[in-house]
């Protein structure tokens, strides 16, 4: 089993400064129940590194909301859509536990059509995924309706197949079209948000996704330093991930940014983060309460989507008692973000 970590509040430099407040996540304001579908591309381009590919993917469901506002539904595809989670109200740790038990289960076996195991059907995925959604017991509680589709290639399948399509290029097309088709029939259906991760994806394809993502116009971020739209529930985007590598950082940073993130009440820190203080030579000190016989990891980042571990002195660890830890970063550039891992010993 794995030794989950949970992390304290973001803070940065400039709060101490007074320029921004505590920095946290907003939740989403005057909500009742969010639809999450998250759609992964499990065609056999993504096999060799499968292993990776489950993990990234669960590491992105783990750090969802169990507050019972959030509804996940979970499909992979490839050949086929297949739903293989929820829909489900996301309400305790041990249903979110259960998605993360499906992600690590991503089989592309499981949605492979012969003679096209390997294909890549988003006609499908769409359409599986949608109709999930609309028969969900929470469907008209919903107030927000978010996709997420994490690929890494064009269709080269779809849910028509004849003899023209043993033409590579012409089922290729055709399965553009009819993907595009089914997008535009869950805008019609009332989603309000489609979003794109793109696994490796040549210019082409980050140019074909675009026309899929809504609202429209859509944009391509930085791959490597992406800023997200704002408010980001209500714009379309893909993220270009360089690798699987990628996966759990970018799912993470997306589900934060749009609210759909855990946020830790009460603080797992014992206390919380207690003290901040900028102090006179630049250099910026905070501590904390740390519970017995658990690690406590202070990592940063320079653009809230890769944390990075690399300061010195930056792991502590308390012994048989609780204990004060405290912590003292040379001075940081303003917007540098801080945050400070548990991990039990």
């Amino acid at each position: 089993m794995r030794n989950l970590t949970r992390h304290s509040s973001v803070f940065s430099i400039a709060a101490c400064l007074g320029l921004i407040s505590l920095l946290t996540t907003s939740a989403l304001h005057g909500q009742s129940i969010v639809q999450l579908g998250l759609i992964v591309d499990a065609s056999s381009s993504t096999e060799d590194e499968l292993p990776t590919f489950r993990q990234g993917v669960a590491d992105g469901i783990a750090v969802l909301k169990t507050d019972g506002s959030l509804e996940l539904t979970l499909t992979q595809f490839s050949a086929e859509g297949l739903v293989i989670f929820g829909p489900t109200l996301m309400d305790s740790d041990s249903v979110r536990q259960d998605a993360i038990n499906a992600a690590l289960a991503i089989d592309p076996e499981a949605t492979a059509i012969p003679p096209f195991d390997g294909g890549t059907n988003l006609e499908d995925a769409f359409l599986v995924t949608l109709e999930a959604m609309q028969e969900a017991p929470n469907a008209d509680n919903a107030s927000l309706q978010f996709v997420n589709m994490l690929t890494d290639g064009h269709p080269t399948s779809h849910n028509h197949l004849n003899f023209t399509d043993v033409d590579d290029s012409n089922r290729h097309s055709r399965g553009q079209s009819f993907a595009k088709a089914q997008r535009d029939a869950l805008v019609a259906a009332g989603v309000d948000v489609i979003s794109f991760e793109a696994l490796g994806s040549s210019a082409a394809d980050l140019e074909y996704l675009k026309t899929l993502a809504f609202p429209e116009p859509a944009a391509v971020l930085d791959g490597a330093t992406p800023s997200f739209p704002s408010p980001i529930t209500k714009s379309g985007f893909l993220l270009p991930i360089a690798t699987v590598d990628g996966i759990a950082a970018a799912l993470t940073a997306k589900f934060e940014a749009a609210g759909f993130a855990a946020t830790l009440d009460p603080d797992p820190l014992t206390g919380g983060i207690e003290d901040v203080q900028l102090l006179e030579n630049g250099q910026l000190q905070f501590s904390w309460t740390g519970r017995a016989g658990f690690n406590y990891q202070v990592e940063y980042s320079d653009d809230f989507i890769e944390w990075k571990q690399d300061l010195p002195n930056s792991l502590l660890s308390t012994a048989l008692e609780e204990e004060l830890l405290q912590f003292t970063a040379d001075t940081p550039p303003p917007h540098r973000y801080f945050r400070v891992g548990e991990t039990a010993q």
